[in-house]
């Protein structure tokens, strides 16, 4: 009987930690709309794992301020970076950013990142709400990095 009784509180204990696990640390999220092609289709379904400061590049699962929903972006512009764009062509803190994920064009634009904020920008670039129409996220709203593509399965792999 003790021995029933203690392969229930192992089982009960992995259920545990494998709901803490994918209500904190890790969480599927199904791509909606065309702001990231083409690096992400509608449809796709991707992992994202909570962790710390993201880097630039990185596509995040982040919250703009005052919109209930959440969105994937990529960090384009860290805290204190001055973000450009002039002829399509985008400058971070004057130096041009190696940008192999979009080809859209970009409106011009100039903006100084504030502490604590992230400047992001979706890869189809003129067809995103990002943080040219939408402001600056705060570290708080950033929810986790997208690592992996789950679905569909003939695009399964890592995410860059």
């Amino acid at each position: 009987m003790k021995r029933l009784i203690r392969y229930i509180i192992i089982v009960l204990l992995i259920v545990l930690t494998a709901i803490v696990l994918k209500n904190n640390l890790i969480k599927t999220v199904r791509v909606v709309g065309t702001s990231m092609e083409d690096t992400l289709i509608g449809g796709d379904v991707v992992i994202v794992i909570a962790s710390g400061k993201p880097d630039r590049g990185t596509i995040v699962n982040c919250r703009f301020d005052d919109r209930p929903d959440t969105y994937l972006k990529r960090i384009i512009g860290l805290p204190n970076d001055t973000i450009r764009c002039e002829n399509n062509v985008l400058y971070i803190n004057d130096t041009v950013a190696d940008e192999p994920y979009t080809t859209s064009p970009t409106a011009d634009f100039t903006v100084v990142v504030e502490p604590g904020h992230y400047f992001v920008m979706g890869d189809n670039r003129s067809n995103s709400y990002d943080s040219r129409d939408l402001g600056q996220i705060s570290e708080s709203n950033i929810f986790g990095t997208v690592r992996f593509r789950i679905w569909p399965l003939n695009r399964f792999g890592a995410v860059n």
